[in-house]
């Protein structure tokens, strides 16, 4: 099970207490070998996604839509996206290209909008079922698991949630806080225990403004436990 401090205020049981993981899949842009688990760092597939969309992606956006067709296969299966900033280093040439030319590209506002990629995803796999993109202003974890959890207590089997950072602009650092480089972490999410990675699962970070690198951090840390197989 997953287990954090977050508390549902209505019972005071934890947000993340009957979470199983099932699966993972993480990417970083460095490839750091210290939160790098062999099995579950996975390379950018470019036959995930069609070049006619592929060209409109960057490498996280490519990178989370490999890791969303490895872990939902060909299950259609919710898709939970969360990202704080989005792709903050395009909004921000949008608002410069604004300022400076009064106009702005089409294609590259398009890709903007923070279900982009998320939709992109759908396009290129032909899924059908529900798509969440979801920002919480540093607390996109929580949001995660409470979006996870009411999908799977209404019956759904198993959700896809993949959590995705771009490289934080210098502009924005003064303001608020960001990963150093792109990453992107994604986990296949049920409440059947049978189907649990680890036996027993370690603390999901659970601070104001966790990134994906903190999470391929924990996962790392547990990289020596015994899996279930797979």
């Amino acid at each position: 099970m997953l287990t954090g401090s977050s508390t549902n205020h209505a019972n005071g049981e934890s947000l993340y207490a009957s979470l199983v993981m099932e699966n993972w899949l993480g990417w970083s842009e460095d490839g750091d070998s210290s939160i790098a688990v062999p099995q579950h760092y996975l390379l950018p597939q470019r036959d995930s996604v069609p070049a006619s969309l592929r060209r409109r992606l960057s490498p996280v956006g490519l990178a989370t839509c490999s890791i969303l067709s490895s872990l939902a296969g060909d299950s259609d299966i919710p898709v939970i996206y969360v990202s704080r900033h989005g792709r903050a280093g395009n909004t921000l040439l949008l608002l410069r290209e604004l300022a400076n030319e009064g106009s702005i590209s089409p294609s590259r506002f398009s890709l903007s909008v923070h279900n982009a990629v998320a939709g992109i995803y759908s396009i290129a796999n032909k899924h059908l079922n529900s798509i969440q993109a979801i920002s919480a202003s540093g607390d996109e974890l929580q949001a995660l698991a409470l979006e996870a959890i009411a999908y799977l207590r209404t019956g759904t089997t198993a959700v896809v949630a993949v959590f995705a950072e771009e490289a934080f602009p210098d502009h924005y650092k003064a303001y608020t806080s960001g990963p150093n480089q792109g990453c992107v972490v994604g986990m296949r999410l049920s409440l059947n225990p049978d189907l649990q990675l680890y036996p027993d699962m370690p603390p999901l970070p659970d601070k104001h403004g966790s990134n994906p690198l903190d999470v391929l951090q924990w996962l790392g840390s547990y990289k020596q436990c015994k899996e279930r197989t797979l």
